[in-house]
């Protein structure tokens, strides 16, 4: 009797833990059907946000919430392995970045076609977009299947236990970029995706891999490389760029009245049309552009095609070598400043670079020169490569077209040396430009003697008409030159050429009479070895000059 108590005890105790087991078992199945449907809604979530446009009203970002989740089913289609939402949102990250990559081309404005061609046109880019479609379907299979399932990562973690080397994966291949104009397209997707992982990180919720770089790598064919830095312009800067100038534009010059009124129109008129695409600066030797000293031997300098405009910031890890710095300096002579390169590497999202990685003169890549004013949402990309994976192109590729503005900066200053505006550093900023191809050598001799020359005449009328000064008296001082930092100190360009805007300009003037208005003091050159002292207006301080001029177009009146 006491063994059969015993046993129905046993039997009901056992009855017991099996229930409280399927109950457990019950809720663990359902913990980890609400897990793996979260990770679903957040890759679905993370699609919507950078593939679609931008909503404000809930029910329209429901909509895009719905399309990313049928994108992810169709991922969950393709690689069924991949449950955890981790995996979930890497699978989305491939498809994103892809998409981003490989953008479809826009359909031409049929009014520029006849009935025909334009048919012939639509029919053409039908079956490029097939071609693409098919591009992103075999590019995204070959990433997932790289990928590990949760029995492989399990069989992976007892192999790491055990001490057993595991099978090295092939690295994957990049994604091919022909047409370099086309990532025009993508800018605005690459910030959002970024924002996207930006906003994960931050609701530190799952973890997010990389969370600062594409997980893709880009292969471009067809870029010019120069070491050159583009300062942000009006119009990558503003969404309406052009119009707030216009809006602006009285308020900004109306307290400008220190100067004659043919100065103050030609010198802000000058200055708008300067900024409107953003002129390009040369690195400097001086402690602007250094590095700490992990760093110091990277260098970011401008990759695009057609335009400094159309550029890139390209990341060249090892640029400041020996080895690249001497193949950059001699496929950059004093002729040309641009070369066809092909560049291989990942985008990176500028404001997430660390102070380590940036120079104080490059930080409008942050989003901003001062850290206090700095503004996330106006970062640049970022194309990080190794240095080896800048390498030669075919040449029959390359158009050998790159422009970029070619431009000279003079301070205009009071007869005792003080600055009209010390305050408002750009007010005191007069610089004449031109738009030139730079990456061919007589266009840009051309273009440069031109400017040149279209200086010297302006500045005679300037200097040399009294009426025109209203009795003013002042004097002009060259401050910098698109080859030339004038930093002062014994610094220099890291690339300047051997014949500067500079030298040009001093061999012009040479060539003017005696008693010449421009041979006079009231147009000061720096000696020929450059100022003893540091130059507040030197290139290497104009980000920092143009970014108070934003900060003061954008100052309610």
């Amino acid at each position: 009797m006491l063994f059969g108590n015993s046993l129905v005890n046993m039997m009901t105790n056992f009855y017991s833990a099996w229930d409280l087991f399927r109950l457990l078992s019950l809720i663990l199945g359902l913990l980890t059907a609400l897990y793996i449907v979260w990770g679903i809604g957040r890759a679905a979530a993370f699609i919507a946000d950078v593939i679609f446009e931008p909503e404000d009203r809930w029910f329209r970002r429901a909509i895009n919430w719905l399309r990313g989740l049928k994108r992810v089913l169709q991922l969950w289609w393709k690689a069924p392995a991949l449950t955890l939402p981790d995996q979930r949102l890497k699978a989305a990250r491939y498809y994103t970045e892809l998409q981003i990559l490989l953008p479809e081309k826009a359909l031409p404005d049929w009014r520029d076609y006849n009935q025909s061609e334009y048919k012939r046109l639509r029919e053409d880019l039908e079956g490029k977009e097939r071609e693409r479609q098919e591009r992103i379907r075999e590019s995204l299979s070959e990433r997932l299947a790289v990928e590990a399932g949760l029995l492989a990562k399990a069989r992976d973690w007892v192999r790491h236990k055990m001490g057993w080397e595991s099978a090295r994966a092939e690295p994957l291949g990049a994604v091919r970029i022909e047409d370099f104009p086309q990532l025009d397209h993508s800018r605005p997707k690459i910030k959002h995706y970024f924002e996207a992982l930006e906003r994960l990180q931050r609701r530190r919720i799952g973890r997010v891999d990389d969370p600062t770089r594409f997980l893709t790598e880009a292969r471009f064919e067809v870029g010019y490389i120069a070491p050159i830095f583009l300062i942000t312009g009006l119009a990558n800067r503003f969404p309406d760029h052009w119009k707030l100038v216009l809006d602006n534009y009285r308020r900004l010059i109306e307290k400008d009245s220190a100067y004659p009124e043919d100065l103050r129109e030609l010198r802000s008129f000058l200055f708008n049309c300067w900024l409107l695409w953003g002129p390009s600066i040369q690195p400097c030797s001086c402690a602007y552009w250094q590095h700490d000293s992990d760093t110091h031997r990277n260098l970011m300098i401008q990759y695009g095609y057609g335009d400094e405009a159309n550029s890139i910031d390209i990341l060249i890890k090892d640029g400041r070598g020996p080895h690249f710095e001497k193949l950059l300096t001699g496929i950059l002579n004093e002729h040309v400043v641009a070369a066809p390169r092909v560049a291989i590497g990942r985008f990176r999202w500028g404001p997430s670079l660390s102070d380590s990685e940036l120079c104080a003169a490059q930080q409008l890549v942050r989003g901003g020169s001062k850290p206090e004013q700095r503004q996330p949402l106006n970062g640049r990309l970022v194309l990080e490569c190794e240095h080896n994976f800048v390498t030669d192109t075919d040449p029959t590729r390359s158009s050998r077209y790159y422009s970029a503005y070619l431009w000279i900066a003079f301070v205009i200053r009071s007869a005792e040396g003080a600055y009209f505006f010390p305050e408002q550093r750009w007010k005191n900023l007069l610089v004449f430009f031109e738009h030139g191809n730079i990456a061919d050598a007589r266009t840009y001799g051309t273009v440069k003697e031109q400017l040149v020359t279209k200086v010297c005449a302006t500045l005679t009328k300037i200097l040399g008409d009294p009426d025109r000064m209203n009795g003013l008296s002042m004097f002009l001082e060259y401050v910098c030159a698109f080859d030339d930092t004038n930093c002062g100190e014994g610094h220099k360009a890291l690339f300047r050429p051997e014949v500067t805007l500079l030298s040009m300009l001093r061999g012009y003037l040479e060539t003017l009479e005696d008693g010449h208005i421009l041979r006079s003091d009231r147009l000061r050159l720096p000696a020929s070895t450059g100022p003893v002292s540091a130059n507040p207006y030197a290139s290497c301080h104009l980000p920092e000059i143009v970014e108070q001029f934003y900060a003061d177009l954008v100052r309610p009146t």
